[in-house]
Formats: structure tokens, C-alpha cells, sequence
């Protein structure tokens, strides 16, 4: 369930990495992997600042956007910008400063 009361946290993801998350976008369930997670200096936001980086399917990509992204029982709204085919994989990133 989307918690909007509390700040995404990198502990939130870090222990997941190399995990599956499923977008819910235009009808379809993306399966996307947490491929790094990684803290950002410099930043007074409340839970830190981070990037995430994801790698997914190259069909069906993911515009830019936010997204509800799903795993195990929890559920975040992640905006997400695509960075550009990386191999047999599309990449995007999220950065929270």
C-alpha cells in the first residue's frame, strides 16, 4: 500500500537489489530490476537523497512518468525517466534529492 505520509527511504530499496518489481502502466504489469541503488551526497531531504536504476523489457518501454511499482506488499509512486536501451534490457532511473 502507498504510504505518502512517511519519505521513500534508501533502506526502502538497498536490500532489494537484483530484485523484481512490477510496474502497473497502460494495461500492462513491467517487470523491472532494481540494477543499482546508490546515496547522494549534499541534499537536506528528509530520508536522504538517492538514485535508483532499473533495467526492464525493451517491449513494452516506459515513458517518462510516475508509475505505482509493486513488490513483495509494498507499493511506491516512482518517477521514472528512461536512460536508453543497455544491452537486451531498456534502463531508467529514479533520483530522489
Amino acid at each position: 500500500m502507498m504510504d505518502f505520509a512517511r519519505p521513500v527511504r534508501i533502506g526502502d530499496f538497498e536490500h532489494r537489489l537484483g530484485k523484481t518489481f512490477i510496474v502497473s502502466a497502460g494495461g500492462h504489469n513491467v517487470p523491472i530490476i532494481l540494477r543499482a541503488c546508490q546515496a547522494l551526497p549534499g541534499s537536506k531531504r528528509d530520508g536522504g537523497a538517492f538514485r535508483l536504476e532499473f533495467s526492464g523489457p525493451l517491449n513494452p518501454q516506459l515513458g517518462q512518468g510516475t508509475f505505482a511499482v509493486n513488490i513483495d506488499h509494498d507499493q511506491y509512486a516512482i518517477f521514472i525517466v528512461p536512460l536508453g536501451p543497455g544491452g537486451r534490457s531498456m534502463r531508467y532511473e529514479a533520483v530522489y534529492f
